[in-house]
């Protein structure tokens, strides 16, 4: 009787886990949110969501109006997307595709309504 060494489906490597702690948090928005960010003092913050702030080391960030941050992009998938350890590591690094319900909305909704300003008489 012979057993499989094959590593199960929510195992990652230590290589894997070290590739995720060092995403660019900065490309990471840009590329998956489609959001602006732009250099702010002595950090980073996003265009959309101004209360969303990147460090300096382009890794850390804080959600102030969420009361939310972290050390890295894992930290990021995990309390705004909703992932496990597994989930974000694999996703950020393109390991697999994920389709996530994010705890948070992360787009901001339009306020702006069209209103026909000449009626049809």
């Amino acid at each position: 009787m012979s057993y499989s060494k094959s590593k199960p489906s929510n195992y990652v490597t230590k290589e894997q886990i070290e590739r995720a702690r060092n995403v660019d948090m900065v490309e990471f928005l840009e590329r998956t949110e489609g959001f602006s960010v732009k250099k702010s003092g002595n950090g980073y913050r996003c265009d959309v969501h101004d209360s969303l702030f990147i460090t300096n080391d382009r890794k850390g960030w804080y959600w102030n109006s969420r009361d939310e941050g972290g050390n890295n992009a894992i930290a990021f998938c995990m309390k705004i997307y909703g992932q496990s350890f597994t989930e974000a590591v694999k996703s950020l690094c393109g390991d697999i595709q994920m389709e996530y319900s994010p705890k948070y909305n992360t787009k901001k909704k339009s306020s702006e309504e069209k209103i026909d300003m000449h009626p049809k008489s």
